[in-house]
């Protein structure tokens, strides 16, 4: 028997799609499967999956001997270091790393976002990499009515998401207007709900003619949709290194055309032969390719035959079930 253990603080869109796949591999290969609220519902020969390290604990803590799948959707101690300045964010710090290891090492199975991860882990831990399987964030499936000629012909861009430090939205206008100097039709359109200081930004980078945009997260792929080039920019350390974020899954599915840093270790690495993204390391490197893209005449069609061969294996949701189904016999 397959038991699910979440908090409800753990339940979220993202999360829900991520533990279905692991629920339908369950079925796959062989097993009954529950979902509980409560870890007085957990039967001792249960095998537990859950997506905390902090839940870990607890379920851990209750008994020592359950066999327990986690699911690793970041590195949390780092995360802390970067959220909480000063003593408090060393004192959660090491708080999770003694959580972290302590999951890693009596864990049943785990599940990596990346390969990034599983090397740190064994930097760490000296982790040996024999009880993982990876999977990256996804949550998006290949639309292929987004893939229209019409928009390939306008330099649009487009940046989704809140405007926190750690999503480099500074950075990402920053490039927009080096872009700018050489694309003067380009235009960027930011869909945020924090519109205020979104136009902030924009008055402080000098772009005046910025859209800002709220869309209901139901609509937010076709608006999406709508554009050619969209940012997802990260700073080098290490919680991006390791990180898969969602926000490539949504551009790519929706036939838009990434912008986003290579310290993402394995978007680095996976999307390496694709022709249609542009990996930035520098933004003088970044507008070389992003020229080169727009001298050539993109065929919507030619676009979305490559981004298929990445939605059969990388972001393929049946690809996950058939080989998770094989990692938990």
């Amino acid at each position: 028997m397959y038991t699910i253990y979440l908090r409800p603080i753990e339940k979220n869109d993202a999360t829900s799609f991520y533990v279905d796949i692991i629920k339908e591999s369950i079925r796959k290969s062989g097993h009954t499967i529950r979902e509980v609220s409560s870890v007085n519902d957990i039967g001792k020969n249960d095998v537990v999956l859950v997506i905390t390290i902090r839940t870990y604990f607890f379920v851990w803590l209750r008994n020592p001997r359950q066999r327990i799948v986690i699911w690793f959707q970041g590195i949390l101690p780092e995360e802390n270091l970067m959220m909480f300045k000063g003593c408090k964010g060393y004192l959660k710090f090491i708080y999770n790393r003694i959580l972290e290891k302590l999951a890693l090492v009596s864990c049943y199975k785990a599940f990596f976002v990346s390969e990034a991860m599983s090397r740190h882990y064994q930097k760490i831990y000296a982790y040996k990499g024999n009880k993982h399987f990876i999977m990256p964030c996804f949550n998006q499936e290949l639309e292929e009515k987004y893939f229209n000629d019409a928009k390939y012909q306008q330099p649009t861009f487009v940046y989704a998401g809140n405007l926190a430090e750690w999503q480099c939205v500074e950075k990402t206008l920053e490039l927009f207007c080096k872009i700018r100097e050489r694309v003067p039709n380009a235009k960027i359109t930011l869909l945020t709900k924090e519109k205020d200081k979104a136009m902030r930004m924009a008055e402080q980078f000098g772009i005046t003619n910025m859209e800002v945009k709220y869309v209901p997260y139901t609509e937010l792929n076709s608006e999406m949709s709508k554009y050619k080039y969209g940012f997802l920019l990260r700073e080098d350390t290490a919680v991006n290194n390791v990180a898969t974020p969602t926000k490539m899954n949504s551009y790519m599915a929706c036939g838009v055309i990434p912008i986003f840093s290579n310290v993402i270790g394995d978007f680095k690495d996976v999307f390496q032969c694709v022709k249609y993204k542009i990996s930035v390391s520098s933004f003088d490197d970044c507008l070389k390719t992003l020229i080169y893209m727009e001298n050539e005449k993109i065929n919507g069609n030619d676009l979305l035959i490559e981004y298929k061969k990445i939605f059969a294996t990388y972001y393929s949701k049946e690809w996950y079930v058939e080989n998770i189904a094989k990692f938990l016999q």
